[in-house]
């Protein structure tokens, strides 16, 4: 079930020594990274602002992404690698679940098809909302979210 990773395509993240986005030396691969069954981690060196990481888990004929990236080009690049893997296991981008309202946890959202369905996780008072005006985007207690959408 496992995309294997190909040397080569940019979207299959930053390598240990190449140049991150904020001109810094990787200190680790990045990339889509399996870390359990059906489960992946976009990882993105070394983790400071605007390096967040992103997560996909495939479920029964549908997948959730967790969060999208800093901006439309890595979210891009992301999606290059996470597509082919919902396609590969028959479970299309469905569900989106952007976890807080930092914005390299959802400047992303707007490359996501009308279609996805964006849920959003509760609003912490010290931060702004998520992306409040994009359309589709449903409020509800994050663990009603999780229940519903653990795969099978």
């Amino acid at each position: 079930m496992n995309a294997p990773r190909e040397r080569g395509t940019e979207s299959m993240g930053t390598r240990t020594g190449e140049t991150t986005p904020l001109g810094e030396a990787a200190g680790f691969d990045g990339g889509l990274v399996a870390i359990a069954d059906r489960t992946w981690a976009w990882l993105q060196p070394n983790g400071g602002l605007g390096e967040s990481n992103a997560g996909l888990v495939i479920g029964d004929g549908a997948a959730l992404l967790v969060d999208t990236l800093w901006d439309e080009r890595l979210t891009a690049a992301m999606l290059e690698a996470v597509v082919p893997v919902c396609e590969h296991a028959g479970a299309p981008l469905e569900h989106l679940f952007n976890t807080h309202g930092d914005g390299d946890h959802w400047y992303g959202n707007g490359l996501l098809g009308a279609g996805v369905d964006r849920l959003a996780g509760r609003r912490q008072p010290h931060r702004p909302p998520v992306d409040p005006n994009r359309p589709g985007v449903r409020r509800r207690e994050p663990e009603e979210d999780l229940r519903q959408l653990r795969p099978a």
